[in-house]
């Protein structure tokens, strides 16, 4: 990770509609045939490899910018997704588009391991929190990975994912909680093509089943603001590479001169 965003846009219902399909198509290509190969590997074997596991639902996709978004906005982001492909070529990951992996990763090991009897009636509470926490353990893990080695991180910022709770900005997603935190704390390495042009300062100005809900105090002050005409200013840069696109946005808001301290 090199730089985060806070951002804050309504994008337009035609926008949506236009773009929302071209993101869906490059997220469905990420988890292409996921399912099928998986129950392969659980009926050949008792004991299951997390690596292999790991490695198959969630991926390592070489992208050049991770959106953390609440589901409930699926639509939307998928539209951006599209939207920044077809303007500038970037690859872009949607983190929800996993979270529907780890849930048929769940299921598909309940299926096989969590019945309470050979008459698979019920499962047995105690397997299925098994299953739960092998499943999203290697659900946080992989999104760790992908937000270490993506270079930008978009939050996309609406009142389905933050909402203000005892004066502060809170989340009831702990994966969006997770993923604020992580953008907090993992290294920040600058690209290759900016060196010499940064400064030594790492610093910025600053369907999982939600029936529970706890609010999470959600720090976004590390996250660079983007507002709407920050953004529209930037989507109108004629630029021929991702790479130029991503030093575009880096440029013009660039990171501040105040440390952040953890």
């Amino acid at each position: 990770m090199y730089r985060g965003f806070n951002l804050k846009i309504k994008l337009n219902d035609s926008l949506v509609e236009s773009y929302k399909d071209q993101g869906l198509s490059i997220q469905e290509k990420y988890k292409s045939n996921i399912l099928d190969k998986f129950k392969d590997v659980v009926r050949e074997s008792h004991q299951l490899d997390a690596a292999k596991i790991e490695s198959l639902f969630f991926p390592q996709i070489e992208a050049d910018i991770f959106i953390s978004n609440s589901h409930k906005n699926v639509d939307e982001v998928m539209a951006l997704a599209g939207f920044l492909n077809w303007k500038f070529s970037l690859k872009v990951f949607v983190d929800s588009c996993v979270w529907e992996s780890v849930r048929n990763l769940q299921k598909i090991l309940d299926d096989k391991y969590s019945w309470t009897n050979y008459e698979k009636r019920s499962y047995s509470y105690v397997a299925v929190g098994k299953s739960a926490s092998h499943a999203h353990m290697m659900l946080s893990v992989a999104l760790s990975r992908m937000i270490n080695t993506t270079e930008c991180i978009f939050f996309y910022n609406t009142p389905e994912s933050i909402t203000p709770f005892n004066n502060t900005d809170s989340t009831t997603s702990p994966w969006i909680y997770s993923e604020i935190a992580l953008t907090q704390i993992i290294q920040k390495r600058i690209p290759q093509r900016r060196k010499g042009q940064e400064t030594k300062l790492f610093t910025e100005r600053g369907y999982i089943n939600e029936s529970l809900e706890l609010h999470y105090q959600a720090d976004l002050g590390h996250l660079s603001p983007l507002n709407a005409q920050d953004f529209n200013a930037w989507i109108d840069k004629v630029v021929n590479t991702p790479q130029k696109a991503l030093d575009a946005l880096y440029d013009m808001i660039p990171l501040p001169t105040k440390p952040h301290l953890i």
